[in-house]
């Protein structure tokens, strides 16, 4: 039986049947499952190629034997008084694109007292601020870190290692320069975002709000539209970011070299250091022992 259950679910022309042992009370029974849900995708077992008198098993075990546990049947939604409205029917207990826009997922069936269920469709303001919050903090780190590592110095700041370099004063130029630019017309000003001048973000949430009520649809396409503020933000680092050779990829590998070049020139001096100084050590002592043998010589004459 166990070599049975691995044909079917290893065999490549298999349609979507799971097979599974179970044992109760000392017998082994033979358990088919479809993989999909839904009426159309119904398990059928049909016998062939048995041999009379020697197979008669496998023939019971399939034909009068066989019990169906769960008969399959599609989900049923109706929009309106049941047998009078309009029915929705699917294979899965998610109905996609019902509604442009919106799926639904139903999880219980409603008996005959249940009241029935009304939906209304709009916008979750709350979820869209915390978006949008998630944005802002992300766009603000990319900022500080940038800030960090360009830093001319002073008296109370750390001179930054990429202080002059010209990749980073551009992606934080282009940065900037995206967000004040117009997306369909609409600015990040005009929904409550604005700059200050270390180039981070602060969003005034009475202004954000307002944007939200008066134009949700201009806030979504500023942000999530085609040739909106993502969309473009992605298409405007692409160069630097991209993985292998993106410029940000490239320029790290360029100071890797120089680092690993300066390592050797750094292990050659130690190189000659220490062969110079074995060199005037044994010199030295060399001339220590000479001049020793000659006060020793000279002690002679005194």
């Amino acid at each position: 039986m166990s070599e049975l259950v691995n044909t079917i679910n290893n065999d490549k022309n298999n349609p979507g049947v799971n097979a599974t042992l179970v044992r109760s009370n000392g017998e082994t029974h033979l358990m088919f499952a479809s993989a999909e849900t839904g009426e159309a995708n119904k398990v059928a077992v049909e016998v062939t190629g048995t041999t009379a008198g020697t197979d008669d098993w496998f023939s019971n075990a399939f034909g009068a034997n066989l019990n169906t546990i769960s008969e399959p049947k599609d989900a049923i939604i109706w929009l309106g008084a049941k047998d009078t409205g309009l029915k929705l029917t699917n294979a899965s207990n998610t109905f996609e694109g019902v509604i442009e826009g919106v799926d639904i997922t139903v999880t219980k069936a409603q008996t005959v007292d249940d009241a029935p269920i009304s939906m209304a469709v709009g916008p979750d303001s709350e979820a869209t601020k915390e978006q949008i919050t998630k944005f802002v903090d992300a766009f603000n780190n990319v900022m500080s870190t940038i800030n960090e590592h360009m830093a001319i110095g002073g008296e109370d700041q750390k001179r930054g290692a990429l202080a002059s370099d010209s990749t980073m004063r551009s992606i934080k130029s282009q940065l900037s320069n995206m967000i004040r630019t117009e997306f369909s017309g609409t600015s990040l000003y005009t929904v409550g975002l604005s700059m200050n001048s270390d180039g981070k973000l602060a969003l005034d949430d009475k202004k954000f709000a307002e944007a939200q009520k008066n134009g949700g649809a201009a806030l979504e396409q500023l942000f999530n539209g085609d040739g909106g503020l993502l969309d473009s933000m992605e298409k405007v680092m692409e160069p630097y970011i991209q993985t292998g050779s993106g410029m940000l990829s490239t320029k790290k590998e360029t100071l890797e070299n120089n680092v690993s070049r300066i390592d050797d020139k750094m292990d050659q001096l130690d190189r000659k250091y220490s062969m110079s100084y074995n060199r005037y050590l044994a010199q030295f002592t060399q001339m220590n022992a000479v001049i020793t043998q000659m006060n020793s010589n000279m002690s002679l004459f005194g």
